[in-house]
């Protein structure tokens, strides 16, 4: 199986654009990326993508979707969204999504500064 971004994505500390090819992804978490809509499966592309095991006792992966993506959501997927990423929801889908932007900024600016 190939996995593919549609939109930009931050998974296990790994920067993805629209078209690029995720090196490395549990089925599960290739399920919930496709069910949001922000990565598709392709069977004719050449290199495989490396499905890796559910893992118990390692660290789960991390996976954020776009801004488009989260913008698209429902109401009650954007809360649980945010609530994943550790931030309390706001009432209005206006400030759901900047929270989520601002979220997002930071976490890419931490992935920029450990590189």
């Amino acid at each position: 199986m190939v996995y593919i971004a549609k939109g930009r994505i931050l998974h296990n500390e790994a920067a993805y654009k629209p078209g690029d090819q995720i090196a490395e992804i549990t089925r599960n978490e290739a399920k919930r990326l496709i069910d949001l809509d922000v990565a598709f499966e392709n069977e004719q592309a050449e290199a495989e993508t490396k499905v890796i095991p559910e893992s118990k006792g390692n660290k789960p992966a991390t996976s954020y979707v776009s801004v488009e993506a989260f913008t698209d959501m429902k109401a009650q997927e954007q809360k649980k969204t945010l609530q994943e990423c550790g931030v309390a929801p706001e009432s209005s889908a206006e400030k759901r999504v900047h929270q989520y932007t601002e979220w997002l900024s930071r976490k890419e600016n931490e992935h920029h500064e450990s590189l």
